[in-house]
């Protein structure tokens, strides 16, 4: 990830010189849907780059959840859509583990009208 991304939310970033992310339990999701936050962004092109690449690279839909305008939130990037927080795990320790993702937290999945 470039150089401006950030730890994942939740706590799931690992102690500097840990060699992966952990994944953490997401938070109950109103509609039974998650997907993986696998990295934040201060510059929006940035995190559709990083979109574009992962998406690219692994065959899955990702999206943009753009930080609120002026706040100091990040520009998050977001994978996949799962059907229950295990499903969403189990993608997330494999992406992890081939190291295809250097980090991946478990999410409730956005409303589509956040997504980009």
């Amino acid at each position: 990830m470039p150089a401006d991304s950030t730890p994942s939310v939740g706590g799931a970033s690992s102690a500097p010189g840990d060699s992966m992310h952990r994944t953490v339990d997401a938070i109950a999701s109103p509609t039974g849907l998650y997907t993986l936050d696998i990295g934040g962004f201060r510059v929006p092109a940035h995190a559709f780059d990083a979109r574009d690449r992962i998406q690219a690279l692994t065959g899955i839909e990702a999206w943009v959840v753009a930080a609120s305008n002026g706040s100091a939130e990040t520009h998050r990037v977001v994978l996949g859509i799962f059907s229950s927080q295990e499903r969403a795990g189990a993608a997330a320790k494999t992406l992890l583990s081939t190291q295809t993702l250097s980090e991946a937290s478990v999410v409730p999945l956005p409303k589509r009208s956040a997504r980009q």
